[in-house]
């Protein structure tokens, strides 16, 4: 259980670097901090998607402002940041706040003891919020405060007289909509309130993580209705938020029945599972891996580094299937999606394609491969022959047997990142990995065309494998680095930036170097680019070496993978340690499990982020939640049980 004690709560600045989610399969969220202050236009109460106008989530109810009254003293839970400001400075009456289930907060105010509670139902776009006063000494009054913004999660909203201002008052509830494009939201409560009207904007909440990272970071927030509701001591007052109406009589058994249906979360472990679960999104039809919380969406690299992972805690084929024929829907030439989906995908990566064959030698664990070759082996084959052929951004394999792949204005590896047309590492050639993912495409796809009898695929195929692997170790490794170059763009050029992408040359099922010279590998790489929360992405010995991600979005994509750390390498590092060092192989995977699974208490709480900076303190950056940071952990925990059982 995550648990923060009062004293600890009292750290206002490092309390509001901790962040609360929650989400279900459709989509909905609701997500803040522990301080109930948001510092991020993503964060919101209640989140959900419109498939109507795009594959984004708008935020509905950025917060709900709630007061206590007893006799002539009222008292403000809520907080907000302005400019120069803090108010109403509701933290003060924080006494815990917990995730045990679900977030918790308690309240003491003198003898007044009060709970808050959040929950996002697990088949609806709907959010409920308990309230319960354990204790007072007399009757109570509650005022919730709904605060609406209404609007795509990367905008944010200003006042306006285009926004519907009245509310539809319906029995126990009320219905907003704001604007016509977006859906209505219903606030429905079930214990019967006085329903206040008396609207007005709520001018200039500053959102601190914005301002940071260099994007505009003000909004005007609406009030339409204030609900007053009488408790007493031992009462407990349920308030639904959805894209549904919802029946306010069973409001409280839903919340009993939902609240019952969650796992107790008493590990770490049990955490990062309920993170894992978090990034899927499945309506029935088809089913996506969010990539990270919380501005990412479906990325094809990202979904298949992180399948493996999600294998260990879900076992459901069926789920699995249709991850993969819905990311199949937009094969085009060759090329899985990179982002997007439909007219809005784009193809510009070299490298989705070919982790799709790691994830499915990982479902072969749960599903044969001989199954696998049956119903997806035609896919596979058109994958390869669109690489051996060419296909977009000078994607295709060399009279030499390297995979090139490269185009101005473009970033197509891992490392992506790109400001005003410019790749911060072009990377333009044949980068390490992709002769790695290439190389164990062919040798697995072959595997699984001999288990099937596929005569003519093997005799096309089958004398590919050694070639690449020829050609590779003629011209990537150095004897006197004693390491792999990063990129070779031809015989005598190559980029000898030492950065972890060699790892998978040794680490994937197919390695491509498995001799002394792995081992070599290995030392560098450990010497130079580990730490315990992730590889640094480039040697501290590089003059383009960065240990700090900050700054506005040129100079965090400047920084990007100049030496700052990622937790998803760790799990690359791992596999390649169990193939070349099996005796130290288990003490190795124990510290790696318990450094980072020590990094559900902060941050994204429960879960690890997308980066780390690379100097000693190692603060968390990036995304809060990131899937194949969460995932390659799970991976990683798996194989230390593995490890262990052995020993």
């Amino acid at each position: 259980m995550i648990k923060f004690s009062k004293s600890e709560i009292e750290d206002f600045d490092k309390r509001l670097e901790d962040e609360f989610l929650e989400t279900n399969a459709l989509g909905v969220r609701s997500s803040g901090t522990i301080l109930q202050c948001n510092t991020r236009k993503y964060h919101g109460m209640l989140s959900a998607p419109q498939k109507q106008l795009d594959n984004h989530n708008y935020v509905f109810v950025a917060q709900l402002d709630e007061t206590l009254s007893l006799g002539d003293q009222t008292y403000s839970l809520a907080n907000h940041e302005y400019k120069d400001c803090f108010e109403p400075k509701g933290n003060q009456y924080l006494k815990s706040f917990s995730i045990q289930k679900s977030p918790e907060w308690v309240f003491q105010i003198g003898r007044i003891q009060f709970k808050k509670s959040v929950l996002v139902v697990g088949n609806k776009s709907q959010v409920l919020v308990k309230y319960e006063l354990v204790k007072s000494p007399e009757a109570l009054e509650l005022c919730v405060n709904p605060l609406y913004n209404f609007r795509q999660m990367h905008k944010l909203t200003y006042a306006n007289d285009q926004a519907k201002v009245e509310a539809e008052q319906l029995e126990k509830g009320l219905k907003v909509q704001l604007y016509k494009a977006l859906d209505p939201i219903f606030i429905q409560f079930s214990k019967k309130a006085e329903i206040q009207g008396d609207a007005y904007w709520h001018y200039g909440v500053k959102y601190r993580k914005e301002e940071e990272r260099g994007y505009p970071c003000y909004e005007d927030l609406l009030s339409i209705n204030k609900l007053k509701f009488s408790l007493k001591e031992g009462e407990s007052i349920v308030v639904s938020l959805g894209l549904e109406k919802s029946a306010p009589s069973k409001l409280s058994k839903l919340w009993e029945d939902s609240f019952e249906a969650m796992p107790k979360l008493k590990s770490p472990k049990d955490h990062l599972i309920k993170a894992a679960k978090q990034f899927v999104i499945n309506d029935g039809t088809s089913a996506s891996i969010i990539a990270g919380y919380p501005w990412f969406g479906r990325w094809g690299r990202d979904t298949f580094i992180a399948l493996p992972g999600l294998m260990k805690v879900i076992k459901d084929k069926a789920f699995f299937e249709l991850v993969f024929t819905s990311m199949f829907k937009d094969f085009k030439d060759g090329l899985l999606t990179n982002v997007g989906v439909g007219e809005a995908a784009k193809y510009n990566s070299a490298d989705a394609s070919l982790w799709l064959f790691w994830a499915l030698q990982h479902y072969a664990e749960i599903r044969s491969s001989k199954k696998i070759w049956k119903e997806h082996g035609d896919f596979l084959k058109s994958v390869l022959n669109s690489y051996k052929n060419g296909t977009h951004y000078n994607i295709g394999v060399q009279e030499n047997g390297l995979l090139h792949a490269g185009d101005d204005g473009v970033a197509l590896t891992w490392m992506d990142a790109v400001y005003n047309g410019i790749p911060a590492t072009q990377r333009k050639g044949c980068p390490v990995e992709l002769q790695a993912l290439w190389y164990n495409a062919l040798c697995f796809c072959l595997e699984m065309a001999e288990d099937c009898g596929d005569e003519d695929f093997i005799s096309e195929w089958k004398r590919v494998p050694e070639k690449v692997k020829y050609t590779f170790q003629e011209l990537f490794w150095d004897a006197d680095k004693r390491y792999l170059a990063d990129v070779v763009i031809s015989e005598t050029e190559k980029d000898w930036s030492l950065r972890p992408n060699q790892l998978f040359a040794l680490s994937l099922p197919y390695p491509l170097l498995i001799d002394e010279r792995a081992k070599s590998v290995l030392e560098m790489v450990k010497r130079h680019l580990y730490t315990p929360k992730g590889m640094r992405t480039l040697s501290p010995e590089d003059t383009r070496y960065v240990a700090i991600y900050e700054g506005d979005q040129e100079k965090r994509d400047a920084s990007y993978h100049q030496g700052i750390v990622w937790p998803w390498l760790l799990g690359a590092y791992v596999d390649a340690t169990i193939k070349l060092d099996q005796s130290h192989s288990a003490m190795v995977v124990e510290e790696i499990w318990n450094n980072l699974a020590a990094e559900v208490n902060r941050y994204g709480l429960g879960s690890v982020s997308e980066l780390f900076d690379a100097d000693s303190i190692q603060n968390p950056k990036g995304a809060t939640s990131q899937a194949w940071s969460v995932t390659e952990l799970l991976r990683i925990n798996k194989l230390l049980k593995t490890l262990k059982k052995k020993s």
